[in-house]
């Protein structure tokens, strides 16, 4: 069984919900911006600090979290991974629309322009879950990608920067 469990109080202490699927608004289950910690049971889970699983987000792994850091009281949707992480995979495209120069990868990358890639505008052919940032060594402004999708141009998806460096969720992670 695959479930996360919010508590208001650290240390997983006080009054809690229990989740088991996506949830796009935690205002549903009058939960929103409440958290301080958390527990993962199963399955990975994406915890978005804005409803529509939007905004800045940590994903957490099988554990218990005592103190959230900076997503205290800030978890407003919940999204479960359930995409299978032991072949990740993702082409990333120099120019929209998938033209350009291409590099694929199966593994994170701390400086994608050693793969002869000094810009990225496009991705696709993606399998597993993967985090993009904007500077090398995985720094900076991050997006998150997940099996299947394909995005032509980054910036009309709303990402302003190009993609610099690269993070494949494992199933060991614990918070990326």
């Amino acid at each position: 069984m695959n479930k996360i469990i919010l508590y208001r109080e650290e240390s997983c202490q006080g009054e809690s919900v229990t989740i088991q699927n996506t949830i796009a608004d935690l205002s549903a289950v009058a939960f929103s911006s409440s958290a301080s910690s958390l527990k993962v049971v199963g399955l990975h889970w994406v915890a978005y600090k804005e409803p529509d699983l939007k905004g800045e987000f940590n994903i957490y792994g099988q554990a218990s979290y005592n103190n959230l850091g900076t997503m205290d009281k800030e978890i407003a949707s919940l999204r479960l991974v359930t995409e299978k992480l032991d072949q990740p995979q993702i082409t990333l495209y120099s120019e929209v629309n998938f033209q350009g120069r291409s590099a694929n990868f199966q593994k994170s990358s701390d400086d994608v322009s050693t793969s002869g890639l000094t810009k990225v505008s496009s991705q696709k052919k993606v399998e597993g879950v993967w985090v993009l940032y904007d500077d090398t060594q995985c720094k900076g402004n991050r997006m998150i990608t997940f099996a299947g999708d394909e995005i032509a141009d980054y910036q009309q998806a709303g990402w302003k920067g190009t993609v610099a460096s690269l993070h494949c969720l494992k199933s060991s992670d614990k918070v990326v």
